[in-house]
């Protein structure tokens, strides 16, 4: 019950996109997404990532840029794989002779073995599932690894291989149903991070079959199908823990975070007991791996934001990073020099750009991050969309062929699509001109993003500053960064200080605000919190001392308006909206898609004058995740960018949200937030609409009371609709807006942009609505069941103050719909 609530809101506008054909990548073939799929498959990355050992000691493998690379610590990096799929997590045999490898291709992970004396490779694992974490046995015979077969739960796998010749793999462990649910990671319990004991005999995993968080604990068991599992240490991880043993079998290694926010490597017994840090550091170190003479420690550190390669040396604690002195490709490559411009004033112009080269894989420049959009849409997207933000030049090596690229910053740019013939061992050079659509900060409107998370357990580490240059690609100006927990730690929690980040200018400004994380009642924003965040983070989260849902939402709202701040429900208008609707307790919802308008449609039927924000719910950090700055509130704030007239501005509605459109409405010649004031009788009220989109337009609604009264078609990306409609009763008028969706830039179904009303006063009169407050009645009811029937409490006070509350809110909201019959 509790996971079902949680995705209420998620699923709220999800549901109706899923029939347009959007669905997370790999969604169709695993379970316990999204976190996997963000914390766990394998990356590409441009920095080295997956490190393991060659058996002498003195190379490393490693995967970089897609592809599967070898080198001696302070020599040059060599090429191994140029297979069509992204090649990732090498391991190599301890005979020397082979690397198993995953390669993603066409959204299925499977494992490669690459024949280090011919270069040959073969794929030894097949069907429609993940595979990955390939792990030799001391003595080379079997190979571990991690399968979604047969039915996308996680489990580990052990394959025989004589000769280099696989024989058929073995389910070692078995389905475990988790019951109750966890609240975030579903009912089938996870079994990864294979590591074989000294001997050969048994494997080092971890699993969550006895955790509520994360990805789960340490476990023993012997090699073998249905071996029973041993849980030697408790402790939450999350999906990089990837645990390392010791040559001589005595020290156990592994990342963790354990007392703080940010993975550093940790050792403890391998058969148990306390686990100390080896490193400090707040930034991540992951994926150890020991070198075969039990001297150093392999990992990968973010502390420059990119993925490095490093070495920790036993005993003593030498660092020392390794870098290629050049790289070596395996195939043919040449150069393509790219200049993006800004058409106005011919400078350089930063920008996010899709590449993709003659070999059909995407790339990007080894100063940029490598990212990808894990939304997939069936009929548009043959494979997942890369793409990287660029300073406006940069440099890449690519094959020799036509390379593709589609070039766009936000939505006030119109996107170029160019190709480029990259030449063997020569370079190429072109340049774009990004042309504007519109300048709407020059009108006075300024876009914020109320909804990501600069740092999300992802492996990179974002910076404010490296993050502010991520907006100015995507062309952002307020980005209100919402600090949250990542299970028990809370990556971001050092950068709140109750006013605008230091790196803000004159017309960018980050603020880093809060989400707080309940999972019955519905995540919730908290915005222009002035002196403190709102602890804890959550309530409702099993097996921790609040475990119980008391209490709701509402009391965290309080304590964040109480010091200045707005607080509203993220991902859509969650399980207590209505209470605090009621209450006069909430500011703002999300809405993500003209479906999420709704309940807020409703709410001002009956009066209420709560908005819509916008946010994507991006994490910055990851390489997979929704696109900063998918969704939008542009908000009608002055000349001059300032954040507290910018988020008062925000909640007296002088504001639109959108995906994409740009829209701007005039009732009578006043704006949305404003207020017309009419005496009793009938009226002729003047609506002039105006949109621009960088996709195509395809309806424009002119909304009335929460119905359209009409409905204007274009096909052009510039619109304008004048129409007179008559009123004789208090009301509001407000617009929303479709436009056609393609796969690149606006990757969201059905581009859309909806105002928040010009409110229209007849004789005096309040807006009432007896359908829609009885609407909300009935939704305060239902939550109010489940949470008296299926949630815990601590005790029956904790009940009876939840009744009250809801008591309340019902007789208040009961009152608004009598009202409307006066």
């Amino acid at each position: 019950m509790r996971l079902a609530l949680v995705l209420i809101g998620i699923l709220n506008g999800a549901l109706s996109l899923e029939a347009q054909g959007q669905r997370r990548v790999f969604s169709r073939i695993m379970t316990g997404e999204p976190y996997t799929l963000e914390c766990y498959l394998p990356q590409i990355t441009n920095g080295p990532n997956f490190p393991s050992w060659s058996p002498d000691g003195k190379e490393l493998a490693f995967a970089m840029k897609g592809s599967i690379w070898r080198m001696k610590p302070g020599e040059a990096a060599y090429e191994l794989t140029t297979d069509q799929g992204y090649a990732s997590m090498p391991s190599w045999s301890p005979d020397g002779n082979w690397i198993a490898y995953t390669s993603d291709l066409n959204e299925t992970i499977h494992i490669k073995l690459l024949n280090l004396r011919d270069g040959t490779t073969r794929q030894i694992t097949t069907g429609n599932s993940i595979n990955v974490e390939p792990e030799w046995s001391p003595d080379g015979t079997k190979l571990a690894y991690v399968s979604t077969h047969p039915n996308g739960n996680y489990n580990i796998y052990v394959m025989p291989f004589a000769s280099g010749i696989p024989g058929t793999a073995a389910m070692i462990t078995s389905d475990f149903e988790l019951k109750p649910p966890t609240v975030y990671y579903g009912k089938w319990a996870l079994h990864i991070h294979p590591t074989w004991t000294q001997d050969g005999k048994e494997l080092i995993l971890i699993s969550n079959r006895d955790n509520k968080h994360g990805s789960g604990g340490f476990y023993r068991m012997r090699a073998e199908p249905g071996a029973p599992l041993v849980r030697f240490h408790y402790e939450e991880t999350t999906w990089k823990a990837r645990p390392t043993l010791s040559p001589d079998g005595a020290k156990l290694v592994y990342s963790s975070y354990l007392g703080g926010q940010w993975q550093q490597l940790w050792a403890m017994p391998p058969k148990g007991g306390d686990a100390f840090p080896l490193t400090y550091g707040n930034f991540d170190r992951t994926t150890p791996r020991w070198s075969p003479d039990g001297g150093r420690i392999a990992f990968i550190s973010n502390q420059t934001g990119e993925t490095s390669l490093w070495l920790w040396h036993w005993f003593g604690g030498k660092m020392e990073q390794v870098k290629a002195e050049k790289l070596v490709y395996k195939r043919p490559m040449g150069k393509l020099h790219v200049r993006v411009l800004d058409g106005a004033t011919a400078k350089p112009l930063r920008a996010r750009v899709y590449l993709n080269a003659a070999d059909g894989r995407a790339y990007a420049p080894t100063e940029s991050w490598f990212r990808a959009d894990w939304l997939m849409f069936d009929h548009m997207d043959k494979d997942e969309y890369h793409y990287f933000h660029t300073a406006g030049d940069f440099e890449i090596d690519l094959p020799p062929g036509r390379a593709k690229l589609a070039v766009s910053r936000g939505f006030e740019y119109t996107p170029v699509e160019v190709e480029a013939d990259v030449t063997r061992n020569a370079r190429t050079e072109i340049t774009v001109r990004l042309k504007r659509l519109d300048n709407f900060a020059a009108r006075g409107w300024w876009d914020g993003d109320n909804h990501f998370h600069m740092n999300y357990a992802g492996v990179y580490f974002n910076t404010p500053r490296r993050l502010m240059e991520q907006a100015e690609a995507e062309d952002i100006h307020v980005l209100n960064n919402l600090i949250c927990n990542k299970e028990q730690r809370i990556p971001d929690v050092a950068h709140f200080t109750g006013k605008p980040d230091p790196v803000s200018t004159a017309t960018r400004i980050l603020f880093h605000s809060q989400e707080y994380h309940p999972p019955f009642w519905g995540h919730a924003t908290l915005l222009n919190l002035k002196q403190h965040l709102v602890m804890p983070d959550y309530v409702g989260y099993q097996n921790t001392v609040v475990d119980s849902i008391y209490p709701s939402n509402s009391t965290a709202f309080r304590v964040a308006r109480d010091q200045g701040g707005l607080a509203g429900y993220a991902h859509g208008a969650g399980p207590h909206f209505p209470v605090d609707l009621a209450m006069d307790n909430v500011d703002f919802a999300e809405v993500n898609a003209i479906s999420g308008m709704e309940p807020l449609y409703r709410a001002w039927n009956c009066g209420y004058r709560v908005v819509a924000s916008a946010g994507e719910d991006a994490f910055p950090n990851f390489y997979r995740s929704y696109i900063l700055g998918s969704n939008r509130v542009y908000v009608r704030s002055g000349a001059k960018l300032d954040y507290d007239k910018w988020t008062a501005d925000f909640r007296a509605g002088r504001s639109f949200v959108t995906s994409g459109p740009l829209v701007l409405l005039k009732v009578n010649g006043r704006e949305p937030g404003d207020e017309i004031k009419l005496p009793a009788g009938n009226h002729t009220i003047k609506v002039g609409v105006e949109v621009a989109s960088i996709n195509p337009i395809e309806t424009i609604e002119i909304m009335h009371n929460g119905k359209p009264v009409y409905a204007h078609k274009g096909t052009r990306s510039r619109e304008t609709v004048t129409r007179e409609i008559e009123v004789s009763k208090s009301g509001w008028i407000s617009v929303q807006v479709r436009a056609k969706y393609g796969r690149d830039p606006i990757r969201r179904p059905f581009p859309f942009a909806a105002t928040m009303p010009v409110w229209i006063t007849v004789d005096g009169k309040a807006v009432r609505s007896r359908e829609d407050a009885e609407y909300f009645v009935k939704w305060m009811d239902g939550t109010l069941a489940r949470a008296m029937s299926t949630e815990p409490f601590n005790n029956e006070q904790e009940r009876a103050e939840t009744r009250k509350l809801y008591q309340e809110a019902r007789a208040k909201m009961i009152e608004r719909a009598a009202e409307a019959g006066q």
